[in-house]
This record gives structure tokens, sequence and C-alpha cells, in this order.
């Protein structure tokens, strides 16, 4: 079955590192996301993986995730490419600061944002998610590089509680939530133009 520019979709934004790439996401993410109905779009980002072209900048921070030919414009040009118009970001650590910049620049093709043990830099930048219409999660799986304190200060600066979660598997579920009660909501505004 094709998807639409309105099926429900998900974008899955891996970690920079050693080994980072899109086979970071466990088959059974892809699975849960098949049976709800939702497209899943999991790059590996330039430089990464199997992707060919240079690497994007490591700075989780505006500067680095905006350069030409970074990450916020790699994100636009997927969902330009598979003719997606909204879709919910579910990022891992530095790919969860790039799910935020990304909500920063582009807020109108953003059904949501899960920022899963997530990095980003410059917290006062944030401020503006706070005013913005677009669902927000904070989850963490505390570990000794993610401590409960720094979930904490990133949730706090986006107005939001932190959600624990066990793995890939309960950040998926929340971003799985995301979709569907976006998916309740337009169905809602259908019915009532309607009547």
């Amino acid at each position: 079955a094709g998807a639409s520019p309105t099926t429900p979709t998900q974008v899955l934004l891996h970690y920079y590192g050693e080994g980072a790439s899109n086979a970071m996401w466990e088959a059974a993410t892809f699975a849960a996301a098949r049976s709800a109905g939702v497209r899943v779009i999991a790059p590996s980002f330039p430089g990464w993986g199997q992707s060919g072209g240079s690497r994007q900048s490591a700075k989780a921070e505006p500067k680095g995730f905006n350069s030409k030919g970074g990450a916020v414009e790699t994100v636009t040009h997927l969902l330009d490419y598979f003719g997606v118009r909204k879709a919910v970001l579910l990022g891992f650590d530095w790919g969860g600061g790039v799910a935020l910049q990304y909500a920063l620049e582009k807020p109108n093709r953003v059904g949501g944002i899960v920022f899963w043990n997530g990095s980003y830099r410059e917290l006062d930048a944030l401020k503006p998610l706070c005013r913005m219409r677009v669902p927000l999660a904070c989850c963490a799986e505390p570990s000794e590089w993610f401590p409960k304190r720094k979930a904490e200060a990133f949730a706090q600066a986006i107005g939001i509680k932190v959600t624990n979660v066990d793995g890939e598997g309960g950040a998926v579920k929340v971003a799985l939530r995301m979709l569907a009660s976006d998916s309740q909501a337009k169905r809602k505004g259908t019915s009532r133009g309607k009547r």
C-alpha cells in the first residue's frame, strides 16, 4: 500500500559517534509502527552508515544543525522526497537535538518530538518551544552518560516533565501515542467540518 502525504509518519534520528547509523534501530520498532499503520523513515545522516557525503557537525547546537547541508536541511529533504507534510520525530542523543532544532525551524512540519536521552548544548535557545503547539516528550533511560539531572534540565528548558522509558521500545511507544493522538484530533476536526 502506498503512503499519502497525510499517512502518519515517524522519523527516527540516530546518534552521532562511532558506529552511528540507521542500523541502531531495532526490528521491533519497525514492526510496532507497521502494526499501528505508521510509515517509518529511518535515515543515516550523510557520512554515516551506508550513506555518502560529508559528516555533519557533531556540535549539538543551532549553528551546527543549521549549517549548509546540515541536519535540519537533511530532514527537510527527506520529508520532501517521501511527500510527507508532517511527522513525529524521535531522536536519540544527537538525533534528539536535531529533532528539537527542526521543531524550532520548521514547526509546521512537526507533529511531535520525542527527545530520547538527547543532546542539545544551548538550553536557552529552546525556550520558544514552550510557546509552540508542538507535542513534546523528554524520554530518559538513566545511564552513566545520561544522568537523571541532565534529563530534568532538558525537560525544564522546554517546559515538560521527564518520561522514564525502558530503552528504545519505550521511546517508540511514546512516539506512537503522539501519532495516534494527532490522528484522532484530525478525525474529530474532519467530522466537525462535515456537519
